[in-house]
């Protein structure tokens, strides 16, 4: 892989992660003017590893 390649991984994958934060602070918004904060507050809460939610 050439050094310029892996730049563009490096943008390409801080642009992933910028849109999965924005995602997750749309819906957390949307959620909490739909009145569903408690659906919101345990989905992004903290998980243990090796837990699955219901």
């Amino acid at each position: 892989m050439h050094a310029t390649a892996q730049i563009i991984d490096f943008v390409r994958y801080r642009q992933r992660r910028q849109a999965q934060q924005n995602a997750k602070l749309m819906w957390a918004m949307y959620a909490a003017q739909a009145g569903l904060a408690h659906f919101t507050s345990s989905q992004f809460a903290p998980q243990a590893p090796g837990k699955v939610r219901p």
